[in-house]
């Protein structure tokens, strides 16, 4: 399924001929939309660098979000070792995601810059 449930929407239609809602063409024409957007605008590299780095982070910080109930498992009272690799975890899990944060808010500004008047 699609991230907004894009494709689901379009495999419950009830005959080929029937129209989408107006308004939502789907999230997959706004994204698109979006790229296009950027990449023809003044701060291309907004999509080439920021968004190639968010998909890459995502991907490591769901490494770590699965790895972290496995260190906790062990006795974190008595276990010095275990108590540091979860609170290293857990710092990395934080600063990932504030770099994800960072790098969708460079992608926006992409696009606001590129619909910017001239």
């Amino acid at each position: 399924m699609d991230f907004c449930g894009c494709v689901a929407r379009l495999r419950h239609k009830s005959s080929p001929d029937q129209k989408d809602e107006p308004g939502r063409r789907g999230c997959h024409v706004a994204r698109n939309a979006d790229k296009n957007i950027i990449l023809k605008g003044p701060w291309p590299f907004a999509h080439n660098v920021f968004m190639e780095t968010k998909e890459h982070l995502v991907i490591m910080l769901l490494l770590l979000v699965t790895y972290l109930p496995i260190a906790a498992s062990n006795n974190l009272a008595a276990n010095r070792e275990a108590r540091q690799v979860v609170l290293w975890v857990s710092a990395m899990i934080a600063l990932l995601a504030l770099l994800m944060e960072g790098d969708g808010a460079m992608v926006a500004m992409g696009v606001k810059v590129a619909l910017l008047p001239k």
